[in-house]
């Protein structure tokens, strides 16, 4: 993560930095969870030549699905691969999603797969790795409460990617929708990805935070 920093800062000035590229950041991560939905993205330590990005260089199989079709490109200015599959993956299968070596970076060097500083070529400098696809849960809130069981607070704390949070909370009346009033430390990080909050027209109030925003993602 440092060495990916003092890149992008050597890229901001506009300088390459001759060494060949790694993966610094596959998601979804390793052995984790996801959602049928997910986008494969992972996070490069050089800028990527995006001309390299050809059919079949990153390849996504489910051990139901099998091969996954779908749209590679690349984010030139954040060393990031981007792979959307054309149909979602599907519920409990384990996904291996392989970058093939002959990616390069803009000095033109391929993939060091291994991190020993070389790039030697496929397979051996292949980027790969593995996750399983969940099924989304729904969680409900049924209480105004800043914490506790049925909180809203509760409900983020225990949420995963996939999962539905929706709101059974009666208005206040006709004319007032129930609110939430959320004290103390703001509410836990949106993390997860694929989350989706229904939320019924329920009135959130961070006035009373002791510090921060109401909400923060990770994105």
């Amino acid at each position: 993560a440092v060495q990916l920093l003092a890149n992008e800062l050597a890229w901001a000035a506009g300088v390459l930095i001759d060494t060949p590229p790694q993966a610094e950041l596959m998601l979804p991560q390793p052995n984790t969870a996801t959602a049928p939905q997910a986008i494969v993205t992972l996070t490069f330590s050089q800028l990527l030549d995006p001309a390299t990005v050809t059919p079949g260089i990153i390849t996504a199989i489910g051990s139901t699905s099998g091969a996954h079709t779908g749209v590679s490109q690349v984010v030139p200015t954040t060393a990031q691969l981007l792979f959307v599959p054309d149909i979602a993956f599907s519920t409990g299968e384990e996904v291996t999603v392989t970058v093939h070596a002959a990616l390069e970076d803009l000095t033109g060097h391929g993939l060091d797969g291994n991190r020993n500083g070389i790039s030697e070529g496929s397979p051996v400098d292949d980027v790969s790795w593995s996750f399983t696809v969940r099924g989304g849960q729904v969680l409900e809130v049924v209480t105004t409460a800043n914490e506790g069981p049925g909180s809203l607070r509760q409900a983020l704390q225990d949420a995963q990617p996939g999962d539905t949070i929706t709101f059974n909370l009666p208005p206040v009346d006709d004319t007032q929708a129930a609110t939430i009033v959320v004290t103390g430390n703001p509410l836990p990080w949106l993390w997860q990805g694929y989350l989706t909050l229904n939320g019924g027209g329920v009135t959130l109030d961070g006035n009373g935070l002791a510090w921060g925003c109401l909400l923060y993602t990770s994105d």
